[in-house]
């Protein structure tokens, strides 16, 4: 079979690389499309992946819109060439435009419940969607539900095992306790009219968290040239290393927010908009904290973080989290190569999942 797989971000990459790679060991092609975005090119190289790239929007909702048309007709050049059996991606609306034009059923897997307008644009022409359990959305008959998080398909304990030599690249001691800060470029449709912590907030954090941490920062975009000192400057694909030995992490990524509650990092989430189910159970199972106030953050860091904190006991907290979920990546292959079949067998009996775990 043929599949291809459009990526709208770099986490898109993670989410569905080792379903892929294990589509090309048993034979299948695989082929990705994206638009240049951050580092998704350097992980589809660094994974050794064959791609197109469609090229780059430009920022505000009506370049957007406008770009809808341009990326869609460049997929539907590519699918003509490739001909692909089946077309997968997080909810990209040019992949599901593209598959109603040229007749090949999407699937398309979605996990933010705020991301209203691209739902409500791209659920019509999608064959399939699929969501997390957690999912607060009914998104009526084309709609699967899977007892995973989409983090889950490369953090799952049979995928992932931590490397702690990450810390001696990051020049970090044995008796020495790190905290990350993850800060967005808040470009995506969905973010329109935020902008994340200031500047002068961030200076804050940073003298505060310093009293007992080392600092690090993952950002999408620049900062201040007295901030630049604490940027990671590890590869990105040793992210998940990063977040599995810190003490902390402070986010306004929701995707990381929820891959350090995976890994047992304890998260200090502090985006306003709000929480998407997946990031709901992560606090329910008290490895989320959501705050947004800056006195609030600030309380926060300096009765928790600061005093006798200890990550300990945040790892029967992530026991509990994860316990009963699939493997993702395992239970995509079976569901890609097996479609539509699968979906007629999961509709019977929902419980055919768990033969993933």
């Amino acid at each position: 079979m043929r599949f291809l797989f459009d990526i709208g971000h770099p986490a898109h990459v993670h989410y569905f690389r080792i379903v892929a790679n294990k589509l090309q060991k048993e034979g299948h092609s695989v082929l990705f499309t994206l638009r240049n975005k951050d580092i998704a090119e350097d992980l589809l190289i660094k994974y050794n992946f064959e791609y197109v790239k469609l090229g780059k929007s430009r920022k505000g909702l009506i370049n957007k819109i406008l770009w809808v048309i341009k990326f869609t007709v460049r997929i539907i050049k590519v699918i003509r060439k490739f001909k692909p059996d089946l077309l997968i991606s997080f909810y990209s609306p040019y992949l599901a435009y593209a598959s109603t034009i040229c007749r090949i059923p999407s699937l398309g897997f979605a996990d933010t419940e705020h991301a209203i307008f691209n739902i409500k644009t791209t659920y019509p022409f999608t064959s399939l969607s699929l969501t997390p359990s957690c999912f607060r959305i009914n998104l009526g008959e084309k709609h699967l539900r899977f007892d995973s998080y989409m983090e889950l398909s490369y953090l799952h304990k049979n995928k992932f095992t931590p490397d702690k030599s990450i810390l001696s690249r990051l020049n970090i001691t044995n008796n020495e306790n790190y905290v990350l800060l993850r800060l967005v470029s808040w470009d995506a449709h969905h973010d329109i009219g935020k902008s994340g912590i200031s500047d002068v907030f961030k200076r804050q954090l940073i003298e505060m968290l310093q009293e007992k941490f080392t600092i690090f920062i993952s950002s999408e975009k620049e900062l201040p040239e007295d901030l630049e000192q604490f940027r990671l400057k590890t590869n990105p694909t040793e992210i998940h290393n990063v977040l599995s030995f810190a003490s902390a992490f402070i986010s306004e990524s929701g995707t990381m927010a929820s891959e350090s509650a995976i890994l047992g990092t304890p998260v200090l989430y502090m985006n306003e908009l709000p929480l998407m189910g997946y990031l709901e159970e992560a606090q329910k199972n008290g490895l989320l904290f959501h705050i947004t106030k800056e006195k609030d953050i600030l309380e926060f860091i300096e009765n928790k973080l600061l005093a006798n904190f200890s990550k300990d006991v945040f790892i029967e907290a992530k026991n509990k989290h994860i316990s009963n979920k699939i493997d993702l990546s395992e239970f995509m292959y079976w569901f890609f190569v097996n479609y539509p079949s699968s979906f007629d067998i999961l509709r019977e009996n929902p419980n055919y999942q768990y033969n993933f775990k």
